[in-house]
């Protein structure tokens, strides 16, 4: 994501990451990722791998999904919902990157709280359109709508939609500069709690539907909570309650593969997919398991893939959600300079302006 203009610097370096596929979790480091150690039960060779590359105070995870277009089209389908195939091409092309960095190694908390910098970057194919921060109680975001209309292959009613909140933002008086700010790709900083009444408005600008009866509401998005708990339940979920068998190894790369019990795997996996556009109910999942692979490279965590067909739907699709780990934070976690408080008035003072203005 676009997280201040040194994150596009950071970009290249994602990228040959992601060619490589180095990509980690909440993960480890190059100097802790010595040689391949194979002995010992495949779950216990997880679990150190896990240990592994989270002994950093940084790391980072990217999903997406490893498909191609039919196959997304289908899924959103499977989902209830009645997607085009320029709606699926966009979903295939998105990634969303999630770095967490902590004040000593990340193998050494037993979750993911509030103290945890975390830093979310949502791009179609080398662009970023959403970045987020969430650093020392307060959380920053900067929305890059713009470029979702280059590069974001909307429908004509989408296409539509973004032009008039671009036109929106150009014609907000002085008085909602912060509104102005976020609307035109700069940062804002703002507190969740102060939006816990205000859903609308953040539906309004992410997409999002938000849930009460899940989450606590627009705070609940907005702090980076859901995301951090998924965090702390992946890890526990590939790390802790499963049986894996190995499948391949080659050159210090070990393949394994195991059944997740498939609402477990829901649970944690839903707050994951809510950037990606394939968020669903996780009590709607039935029991069953979930077909999953696990990627060691060098002792390290590098991969992880669970199947969204089999979870989801009744398996006849086959989409895999993969998540690349890496070791250390891609993106800076530090607040960014100069960014302009945004109170919640400011978004319904915009809402009633652009209500105004059509």
């Amino acid at each position: 994501m676009g997280l201040a203009r040194g994150m596009h610097a950071s970009r290249s370096l994602r990228r040959r990451s992601a060619v490589a596929g180095t990509v980690c979790l909440l993960l480890a480091g190059a100097v802790a990722c010595g040689p391949a150690e194979a002995a010992g039960p495949p779950a216990e060779r997880v679990r150190t791998a896990l240990d592994r590359t989270t002994a950093q105070e940084s790391a980072t995870v990217v999903a997406d999904l490893d498909a191609p277009v039919g196959e997304v089209r289908a899924l959103l389908s499977e989902l209830g919902r009645d997607a085009g195939r320029e709606q699926a091409r966009r979903l295939a092309a998105t990634e969303v990157a999630m770095a967490l960095e902590a004040d000593r190694p990340l193998n050494e908390l037993e979750t993911y709280g509030p103290g945890t910098r975390l830093v979310v970057g949502l791009c179609l194919g080398d662009r970023d359109v959403v970045s987020y921060k969430s650093v020392d109680g307060r959380v920053y975001l900067r929305l890059l709508p713009k470029e979702l209309l280059d590069h974001g292959a909307l429908t004509p009613a989408q296409h539509d939609r973004v032009e008039e909140i671009v036109g929106l933002a150009d014609e907000l008086p002085g008085s909602l500069e912060a509104t102005r700010r976020l609307l035109t790709g700069g940062w804002v900083s703002l507190k969740p709690e102060a939006f816990q009444d205000y859903g609308w408005a953040l539906e309004e600008l992410t997409g999002r539907t938000v849930h009460r009866e899940q989450s606590r509401g627009a705070a609940g998005l907005l702090d980076g909570e859901e995301l951090r708990t998924a965090l702390t339940g992946l890890e526990n979920l590939l790390g802790r309650h499963t049986a894996y068998r190995v499948v391949g190894e080659d050159d210090g790369v070990e393949r394994l593969r195991a059944e997740l019990p498939a609402r477990r795997t829901a649970k944690v996996l839903a707050p994951l997919l809510q950037p990606l556009g394939t968020g669903f109910d996780p009590a709607e999942v039935a029991e069953g398991r979930v077909p999953a692979t696990v990627i060691i490279r060098r002792g390290s965590l590098a991969e992880a893939r669970l199947d969204l067909g089999s979870l989801i739907g009744d398996g006849s699709v086959r989409v895999p959600l993969r998540l690349r780990f890496s070791p250390g934070d891609i993106y800076s976690p530090k607040a960014p300079r100069n960014a302009v408080e945004l109170e919640p008035q400011d978004l319904l003072a915009a809402a009633l302006f652009g209500a105004r203005r059509s």
